[in-house]
């Protein structure tokens, strides 16, 4: 279990470094700002409304927010030279890498549910009630956007020798996935067809949109709360969307744990 000091220390040094406070502070602002939006702009503004906000906001931001904490998480010691100290203790690299994961996944996470928390007040206070199934849903899907982000950032930070590579691959990423993934089934319908599809896209399309780290963690999330839609497609169903979700995990990990494990780290 030598994994676990790793993570200790790892949620230890950004709460002196005041990160978590700070991610703390800006996740309740976010919630604040989010909820109170409705009320501004809306006739007749309901709590539901201000959560949907929040899902928009949150699976845009959270993923930003986990690259920017994990990417460092293994390379920026490594050029250091803390590393080599590390690996001087009776560790194991794949406990490292395990630690790294736990703290910096901690780091997002724990913030979120203290800001999210911290703002159920605030909602009762401008709505009067909390719509409680779909609170939890979006705050489930904000942890676990975050969760699977900061596996993809430490998986790249295990994978790569400098900070510039590790910079560059999670801009790439977050801009794939953001940017540009559902222009991927577009050119290949296009590219079968000569044409983009008209009205409904076939399942194979949804099926790979819905395949993005967010689209699947908010797919899951919605049949945990909500239940398995049994009668869509199988690739459809959000059970299929939470076995994505644990490649999405998994398969950077691997990759991390490889390239980690055969570095020269002199």
């Amino acid at each position: 279990m030598y994994w676990l000091h790793v993570a200790r220390k790892d949620f230890a040094d950004a709460v002196r470094s005041k990160m978590f406070w700070a991610l703390s502070a800006v996740m309740l602002i976010l919630a604040y700002v989010g909820m109170y939006v409705p009320q501004a702009i809306d006739s007749d503004p309901s709590a539901t409304d201000g959560v949907a906000v929040l899902t928009g906001v949150m699976t845009a931001v959270v993923p930003i927010i986990a690259l920017i904490v994990g990417y460092m998480s293994i390379v920026g010691e490594r050029q250091t030279g803390s590393l080599r100290m590390v690996l001087s203790l009776p560790l194991k690299r794949w406990e490292v890498l395990l630690g790294k994961l736990a703290g910096r996944t901690a780091v997002v996470v724990v913030p979120i549910l203290l800001g999210f928390a911290l703002a159920i007040p605030f909602v009762l206070l401008l709505y009067g009630s909390l719509p409680g199934s779909e609170y939890g849903e979006f705050v489930t899907t904000a942890v676990a956007v975050g969760a699977v982000f900061v596996a993809i950032a430490v998986g790249i930070s295990g994978s790569v020798t400098s900070r510039g590579q590790a910079l560059a691959l999670v801009v790439g990423i977050y801009l794939l996935f953001e940017s540009f993934w559902e222009l991927i089934p577009l050119g290949l319908y296009y590219a079968a067809n000569g044409e983009l599809p008209a009205d409904e896209i076939p399942t194979w399309m949804e099926a790979i949109n819905r395949a993005s780290p967010v689209q699947a963690v908010t797919a899951a999330s919605e049949g945990l709360w909500n239940g398995i839609s049994t009668s869509e497609p199988l690739v459809l169903q959000e059970w299929f969307a939470a076995l994505i979700v644990v490649l999405w995990i998994a398969i950077p990990l691997g990759i991390g744990y490889l390239r980690f494990e055969r570095a020269d780290i002199s």
